[in-house]
């Protein structure tokens, strides 16, 4: 699932950029931070058919978690070590905010899907 969330920001990064070059910078952060938000609660709702509340919950920690991301990423003067180790630490604390919100059958498949995903890896 660490593997999901993270093809999913990366991809809805993506897009965010893309999309977000004409704007200014501080619009710019929160349109992709948004859209990792939108991508990411999605997946997770096709994945593991989430409820409404725990979509706005999950929504809600994982644009703070977004908006943090992207801070991380324009930071400057930061070496590219410490930006991935800031970003693993991101991570790890969204997946753990994450799985609050499920019920014991939806950590289940999480663990299931995440497990195949990291034997597909290796």
């Amino acid at each position: 699932m660490k593997k999901l969330l993270s093809i999913a920001f990366a991809a809805a990064l993506t897009v965010g950029v893309a999309s977000a070059q004409e704007t200014k910078p501080a619009e710019r952060d929160y349109f992709i931070a948004k859209n990792v938000t939108e991508s990411i609660v999605k997946s997770l709702t096709e994945k593991l058919a989430l409820t409404k509340p725990q979509q706005d919950s999950i929504a809600k920690h994982v644009l703070i978690s977004a908006k943090q991301e992207t801070d991380i990423l324009e930071a400057q003067g930061v070496a590219i070590k410490t930006k991935r180790e800031q970003q693993e630490a991101n991570l790890k604390a969204r997946t753990a905010k994450v799985k609050t919100f499920l019920t014991k059958e939806q950590l289940d498949k999480w663990a299931k899907i995440s497990k195949e995903e990291e034997e597909e890896e290796n």
